[in-house]
């Protein structure tokens, strides 16, 4: 996650946070992931403002509080609770089936909660874990989730915070692109 995606997070959650109590972050990881400054801002957002936060990741040996694979499970509603806010960053370009996990992650939303998916729109392939190359812009996450209403989508272009990326993105040749969408779940 880049720091601007993380702070386009907070400052779509701002106007939602008296409706929200119970959040979970889908592909949460691992402690390293966890403890970078870009995630750690997100859940001292959460935690200031009293919204419990659970984690999920497929990794086992992961502190997550649940371990389930998103895209591998047939039907998430028979093992998991819903919650109010359901956040999704950075995930989806590591499914093996998209679909499946759109389910899985509609069946977390509370009815009237919401869902947050980041998705790299312009990024290099990674290795680890799986990347299927599914790089959309914030259009295709709408038509992705079209079943929830749209509360704010825009694809963004994130300042290179990390030493690596002013190799991938050579400045003046290329930058790189975050689509980002906040959804809303019917009540």
């Amino acid at each position: 996650m880049f720091h601007q995606e993380s702070r386009w997070i907070i400052e779509s959650l701002v106007p939602l946070t008296q409706t929200i109590r119970t959040a979970i972050d889908v592909g949460a990881g691992n402690d390293r992931y966890a403890n970078r400054p870009q995630n750690q801002a997100v859940y001292r957002f959460l935690a200031q403002h009293s919204i419990a936060i659970s984690t999920l990741d497929n990794d086992p040996t992961s502190t997550c509080n649940y371990h389930h694979n998103i895209a591998a499970v047939a039907d998430f509603s028979l093992l998991m609770p819903t919650f109010d806010l359901v956040l999704c960053t950075s995930v989806l370009e590591h499914v093996s089936d998209i679909q499946r996990a759109k389910r899985n992650l509609l069946s977390l939303v509370e009815p009237g909660g919401y869902l947050l998916v980041t998705v790299p729109n312009r990024y290099p392939p990674h290795r680890s874990p799986i990347d299927n190359g599914y790089r959309p812009t914030s259009s295709e996450l709408e038509s992705l989730f079209q079943e929830l209403s749209v509360v704010r989508s825009e694809t963004i272009e994130p300042k290179r915070d990390k030493w690596f990326h002013w190799f991938i993105f050579p400045p003046g040749i290329s930058t790189p692109r975050v689509s980002c969408a906040l959804f809303k779940r019917p009540d």
